[in-house]
C-alpha cells in the first residue's frame, strides 16, 4: 500500500513539474516574440525632430564640427550637412559642407548615380562663401562678431547661377570641381563677384551686420 502511494505521489509531482516547466517556457516564447518584432516605422515628425536635435546639440555644447565629423564618418551626409548649415555664414561651416557634398559625389559616382543635383549644392555653398568673406579693397571684411549678427536664413535663398557668375572669384572651387562642371554645365558666359551680382543683398548684409 505503501508503495502505490509512493508511486502515486511521484506521478503527481511529475505533473506538476511538467506543468511549471510547460509555463516557463511559455513565458519565455512570448518575450522572444516581443523582442524579435520589428519597430514601427518612423514618422515624419521623427525624422525632423531627430533632425532639430542635431542642431540644438551643436548649440548647447558649441563644436558642431565634432557633430558633423562623427555623422559624415557614419555616412550620414544630409545630417552632416544640416549641421554645418546651423553654423553658417562662419567659413569653417562652409568649408566643411564642401568636404561633406565632394564626400557624396564620390559616393554617388561610385554608385553610378547622378551627381549634378549635388554639384550645383556644392557650388551654391562657394558662391555663398564668397559673399560672407571675399576679401578685396572695395568692400569691408566681416568680423566674426559682426557675422552673427547676420539673420542668414534671409538670404539663404538668393539665386547663385554658374553661368553669370563663373568661378574665378569663388576660391573654395578646387580644380576637381571645375573639370565637372565645366563637363556638365560648359564654359561661364562671364566671371563676376557675387557681391557685385547681388548688390542689394550685400548692402543688407553690412546694415544687419552693424558694419554700415
Amino acid at each position: 500500500m505503501i508503495v502505490i502511494f509512493g508511486v502515486f505521489a511521484a506521478i503527481v509531482l511529475l505533473l506538476l513539474i511538467v506543468y511549471v516547466l510547460h509555463k516557463l517556457q511559455q513565458k519565455e516564447k512570448e518575450k522572444s516574440v516581443d523582442r524579435s518584432s520589428p519597430l514601427p516605422p518612423l514618422s515624419l515628425h521623427q525624422i525632423v525632430e531627430d533632425n532639430w536635435q542635431d542642431q540644438l546639440t551643436v548649440q548647447e555644447d558649441h563644436d558642431w564640427q565634432v557633430v558633423a565629423r562623427q555623422l559624415k564618418d557614419d555616412g550620414q551626409f544630409r545630417r552632416a550637412l544640416g549641421v554645418c548649415r546651423s553654423a553658417y555664414p562662419q567659413m569653417g561651416a562652409f568649408k566643411q559642407s564642401c568636404i561633406l557634398l565632394r564626400a557624396e559625389i564620390r559616393e554617388l559616382k561610385r554608385r553610378g548615380k547622378d551627381v549634378e543635383e549635388c554639384l550645383a549644392e556644392l557650388y551654391k555653398v562657394c558662391a555663398m562663401a564668397a559673399l560672407f568673406h571675399e576679401k578685396n579693397s572695395d568692400t569691408p571684411v566681416l568680423s566674426a562678431s559682426a557675422l552673427k549678427k547676420v539673420p542668414y536664413a534671409e538670404f539663404e535663398k538668393l539665386s547663385m547661377p554658374y553661368k553669370e557668375l563663373g568661378f574665378a572669384h569663388l576660391k573654395l572651387l578646387t580644380a576637381t570641381d571645375l573639370k565637372m562642371m565645366g563637363n556638365i554645365w560648359g564654359a561661364p558666359n562671364r566671371h563676376r563677384h557675387v557681391r557685385d551680382f547681388h548688390m542689394g543683398a550685400w548692402q543688407q548684409i553690412l546694415v544687419s551686420s552693424g558694419t554700415r
